[in-house]
């Protein structure tokens, strides 16, 4: 692997950050909606509904006259507060919608929001609150659906809360906010990259976005990803400085032969999984009669590189009222293919369960079923729950005889089987405090804070911080924590930095941290901020960085 100097990473990081910026800024047209009305009339006013029909027509329409060449569309606000939406928005060329932190877009718990279908579509949404979209038919995603072959959906400072897909007929209910993917009516097919199910890999891109109490609810069928449904497309994914609270997917179906899985989000085929700095609780898979498992992640299989770092897992559970059931993975539940690793860095999983009903339950944290690396983590205070013996949990952190690996310096309740390497503290309780505000690059996010004397302060790798590690060897240190903070904090005698997602007392980095709502300008400040600290203490112990 080349080395570079400090100088050329400086040059090239810049020039990354500068391309990310000025994505999606190419030639396009600029629609200004002026009204909150939602209509299609000669008014002398620029509604939404208009605006995104001049956009799926490269045309101006009514009184919706775009500023610069049709193309890759963006539509603006100069008016601020609630557009209900109804009937949904139909979207059927790429769209930028910028609601600048102003416009809340509401379906009255009567419709969906936007609907958006096409093959290589992108849909990019930013500073907007999507609330109350609501969808009853078997496509599912109650506030966003997005159809279509090797698609983008990009979200970035934005809330969806309150979107619902309630489904009483014999299909299964899908993404209670997001369905992504291409329609289960069409026909899986063989692609030319040889992946089956469609041409191109689709991408989704979630970033200072907060998921609130959405919800897929199912009656006679399966239910699966409470807030996001991804699949059954191949998919990227990339989650970071989000939020994932109280989102449910579930079924009352009484018969065992439906599955729920994916409280918080659901993926069928991940060719890349990356969540950093996100918080996952009090999300579920509630079944009545059938299976279920991932309380807070499901993903169906791992076919690429899979990390998650910096990340909470509280509070999060499986649940199963049949007595042939089974629940699996209160947090997390993944099947990784051969080769490939799912790497878990910084985070801190705590206080799942599994609840089931006298079948069996096989974790009340993490169940991996394939190859799995466990850095650096908290894996505490998981239990599975019998409801027959309710008073009476049972400790389960993992599951046992598993392909995870310990790669050093994790704090883990009860072992489920892993060989203890340098650094590991088993049989020990973290001593963290109650699931708090406590900061975050997104408004409301919780995180536990070690307590004062917690065995997990300063007892993380004390090699260097690394912000890029190989694929399936996270095993040091993120620069930053779940809060945007630097690592390592000096609370302990020793700059080592601390077991799980917070760093005590971490530093702050910059006038961008923990603030709600970064819009682009405040991201590429905070990662020139970022860089600029890694450089100097760089200097500072005298070491170059590699890429």
């Amino acid at each position: 692997m080349p080395i570079f100097s400090i100088r050329t990473a400086a040059i090239g990081l810049s020039l990354l950050m500068l391309s990310y910026f000025f994505a999606g800024y190419g030639l396009a047209a600029q629609l200004t909606v002026n009204t909150l009305d939602d209509i299609v009339a000669t008014d002398g006013q620029c509604a939404l509904r208009e605006a995104v029909e001049a956009a799926n027509t490269d045309a101006d329409f009514s009184d919706c006259a775009g500023t610069g060449a049709y193309g890759t569309d963006e539509i603006l606000f100069s008016v601020a507060g609630v557009i209900g939406i109804s009937p949904q928005l139909d979207i059927t060329d790429s769209l930028s919608i910028s609601g600048g932190s102003q416009i809340e877009l509401t379906g009255n718990d009567q419709n969906r929001i936007l609907d958006a279908s096409g093959e290589g579509l992108e849909l990019i949404l930013s500073g907007l609150e999507l609330r109350n979209g609501f969808d009853q038919a078997s496509t599912g995603g109650g506030c966003i659906r997005l159809f279509g072959a090797g698609v983008l959906l990009e979200i970035n400072d934005s809330t969806l809360r309150f979107c619902r897909v309630i489904n009483t007929g014999v299909s299964g209910s899908l993404g209670g906010a997001i369905v992504l993917g291409r329609s289960p009516a069409v026909e899986p097919r063989s692609s030319s990259d040889g992946v089956t199910g469609g041409p191109g890999t689709s991408r989704l891109i979630i970033a200072r976005t907060a998921f609130l109490n959405n919800q897929a609810e199912s009656d006679l069928n399966s239910a699966a990803g409470g807030a996001i449904f991804a699949g059954p497309d191949p998919m990227e994914i990339r989650i970071e400085d989000s939020r994932f609270l109280a989102n449910f997917a579930q079924s009352f179906d009484p018969s065992d032969q439906f599955a729920v899985t994916g409280g918080g989000i659901w993926v069928a085929n991940g060719t890349s999984v990356f969540i950093n700095r996100t918080e996952w609780s009090f999300n579920g898979a509630i079944s009545t009669g059938g299976n279920s498992s991932g309380g807070g992640v499901f993903i169906g299989a791992l076919t690429g590189p899979g990390l998650i770092q910096n990340s909470t897992f509280s509070e999060n559970q499986t649940f199963s009222a049949g007595t042939g059931a089974e629940t699996r993975g209160g947090a997390i539940f993944a099947v990784i293919d051969e080769p490939q690793i799912l790497s878990l860095n910084n985070n801190t999983i705590v206080r799942n369960r599994a609840r089931f009903n006298g079948a069996l339950a096989f974790s009340g944290g993490i169940e991996l079923n394939g190859a799995g690396n466990l850095a650096n983590t908290i894996l505490a205070n998981n239990v599975t729950v019998n409801l027959s013996d309710p008073d009476n949990p049972v400790p389960s952190d993992c599951l046992p005889d598993s392909l995870l690996q310990s790669l050093g310096y994790n704090l883990i309740k009860t072992n489920c089987g892993l060989a203890p390497v340098t650094g590991d503290q088993f049989g020990v309780d973290p001593l963290l405090d109650d699931l708090a505000d406590n900061g975050g690059a997104i408004e409301g996010m919780l995180s536990h804070l070690p307590l004062p004397g917690s065995p997990v302060i300063d007892s993380a790798n004390p090699d260097p911080v690394q912000p890029f590690q190989p694929v399936g060897d996270a095993r040091v240190c993120q620069p930053v924590d779940q809060r945007v903070l630097l690592r390592p904090f000096d609370s302990g005698g020793g700059a080592v930095c601390d077991i799980g997602a917070i760093e005590l007392q971490g530093r702050p980095i910059g006038p961008a941290v923990a603030v709600p709502g970064l819009n682009r300008w405040g991201t590429l400040l905070l990662a020139m901020l970022l860089f600029l600290a890694l450089i100097q203490r760089a200097k500072t112990n005298s070491i170059r960085l590699r890429f």
